[in-house]
């Protein structure tokens, strides 16, 4: 007789870092849940941030290291401080910011200054999110204000062609994040899918040389 082996277990065997990094998943949501609780009525111009697990800075060593708060500092420093209102979800997927994010930010008291975006990644892995992927991209952009930032997939496949096609059209800024994706080597976390530090700092980078050239309020 044969018992079969759950496919997380088998991934873990295959991916011993797996399991270390999705261990930062619930201490980093919680890191933000408090520090979204502490912006709202700030001085600083409002940054409304949707997405994934890479605004939440998983992969980086602290959720501190991650592209939001390492660009924020570097805005910060250029003169230009925001306050960050992280309303991104480990996991998520377009379905979840048609659903859930952008409704957030339509029930949000404040006018935020800049929007965000950056996910499609888990949308491209899991195949049954596949299916209908541009027309979601679709919905999403009629529904994001024109003071949005969005982050073009950066996956070398006709799929996310399509969609980076879409939101180019939208007319609204864009970040090309390939050259941050491209190198591995040195670049990523313990489970091989997510930045570290240094994958994050590249992030950053490249959302930083927008943002900065951004109308500021």
């Amino acid at each position: 007789m044969t018992t079969s082996v759950p496919r997380t277990r088998w991934r873990d065997r295959l991916f011993p870092g797996r399991s270390l990094v999705a261990a930062q998943v619930a201490p980093y949501a919680e890191a933000w849940r408090q520090h979204n609780a502490s912006v709202m009525g700030g001085p600083e111009p409002l940054w409304v941030a949707l997405g994934d697990s890479l605004s939440q800075g998983i992969g980086a060593d602290t959720w501190q290291s991650g592209w939001l708060p390492t660009t924020a500092r570097d805005l910060t420093e250029l003169g230009r401080p925001y306050r960050v209102l992280n309303l991104s979800r480990t996991g998520a997927t377009t379905h979840d910011v048609l659903d859930r994010q952008l409704a957030a930010l339509a029930d949000l008291d404040e006018e935020p200054s800049v929007v965000t975006l950056l996910v499609g990644a888990n949308d491209i892995v899991h195949r049954r999110h596949r299916a209908g992927l541009v027309e979601r991209w679709g919905a999403i952009l009629v529904r994001l204000p024109d003071r949005s930032v969005i982050g073009l997939m950066p996956q070398p496949v006709p799929l996310a062609w399509r969609v980076n096609g879409r939101i180019r059209a939208r007319g609204v800024a864009t970040v090309g994040l390939r050259p941050a994706a491209r190198p591995f080597r040195g670049h990523r976390a313990a489970d091989l899918f997510h930045p570290n530090d240094l994958g994050h700092r590249r992030i950053a980078d490249v959302w930083l040389e927008v943002l900065r050239t951004r109308p500021y309020p």
